[in-house]
């Protein structure tokens, strides 16, 4: 983490919303502080460090940089993360694809070099974004290399990717991070209620959890997606937990007033 005084008050960024702060490109360029963002990654932080804990279903009112802060965290932790693979899903394929283009691919772009791991294939994929060893032919002098090669100049053998969206996206892959953008929209046939049911697997090894989800999403009309949704985030609660520990969705509901991340309210 980091710690800065804030007009004369010491206060805490979790290492997460530092990297969002100081290394991130998002369409403005870099982002503001917002006292409402950093709740949010502490509580992201809660989060990832409760072993009985999935994730998070964040209930947000718009533009308050959801998409980008996932982003962020996304790269963030796929930089740093050996064989693992993240992925991304929203209310649509379209904007499962359109988060990846232009909000992922380019903060990992930005990155400067001392945190840029090896790449393979183009420099802006559209589908997914490998961090491995570029492919070459195998000949005999390659797997010479190969093998006196150091540390430092092995791929982390790490993806991101996306998905379209359906009730079965994911199934049966095993995920360190799941980005859910836009669940709060998902309309039929399409069930959010469905997916996560589904996705809440790749996330766990037997009965252990091994990655998380960070669900955020503004709500649909109830007709729409936002019941469904409703649920969901209702089913979320961390003061009604079972016998596990858990709540019923295996998420934590958080919810910031509006008024809290509002441009053109909040100095």
């Amino acid at each position: 983490g980091y710690w800065f005084y804030n007009k004369g008050n010491p206060t805490y960024l979790t290492g997460a919303h530092y990297m969002y702060l100081q290394w991130t490109k998002i369409d403005v360029g870099k982002p503001e502080f917002r006292e409402a963002n950093r709740l949010f990654f502490i509580f992201w932080e809660a989060c990832k460090a409760d072993t009985r804990c999935y994730g998070m279903c964040y209930l947000k009112n718009r533009r308050s940089g959801f998409s980008f802060m996932a982003s962020s965290e996304t790269v963030n932790l796929a930089t740093t993360s050996k064989d693992s693979r993240f992925g991304v899903l929203s209310k649509t394929g379209a904007d499962a694809k359109k988060m990846f283009t232009d909000k992922i691919v380019p903060i990992s772009i930005n990155y400067p070099f001392f945190f840029k791991p090896i790449q393979d294939g183009m420099e802006r994929p559209k589908t997914e974004l490998s961090y491995k060893i570029p492919s070459r032919r195998l000949t005999r002098n390659a797997i010479k290399e190969t093998y006196s090669q150091e540390e430092f100049g092995k791929g982390l053998d790490t993806t991101i990717d996306w998905k379209n969206t359906g009730d079965n996206s994911y199934d049966g892959e095993k995920l360190q991070l799941l980005v859910h953008d836009e669940s709060g929209k998902w309309e039929r046939p399409d069930n959010i209620l469905n997916n996560w049911r589904v996705t809440k697997t790749t996330l766990r090894l037997g009965s252990r959890i091994i990655g998380r989800c960070m669900m955020g999403s503004t709500s649909n009309a109830l007709d729409k997606g936002g019941n469904n949704f409703k649920k969901l985030y209702d089913a979320s609660n961390v003061t009604k937990r079972n016998r596990n520990g858990q709540t019923s969705s295996g998420l934590y509901s958080l919810f910031i007033p509006m008024e809290w991340n509002y441009e053109g309210f909040i100095d």
